[in-house]
């Protein structure tokens, strides 16, 4: 009842607000179908970015302490 006055000032039908009600319910559909089909590749991408920095920083840590490959081990490049 509170729209009623703003209805009448711009002439507005009811049948405008029918076809506002069908657009914001078939956006809602939409939107909805999207996010299923992306969920599932976002949460493989996620996992994937996260797994890379498990390996990136010990890499790093041991490319930073300057050792040779075969004498490294994680915590005496962490001690250094």
């Amino acid at each position: 009842m509170r729209g009623m006055p703003a209805v009448k000032v711009f002439g507005i039908t009811a049948d405008s607000f029918l076809t506002f009600k069908q657009a914001v319910t078939r956006y809602r559909d939409i939107s909805l179908i999207i996010t299923d089909l992306c969920k599932t590749s976002y949460g493989l991408f996620f996992v994937i970015m996260i797994s890379l920095f498990t390996f990136i920083v010990p890499v790093g840590i041991l490319l930073s302490s300057g050792q040779r490959w075969g004498e490294w081990s994680l915590w005496t490049a962490w001690v250094r």
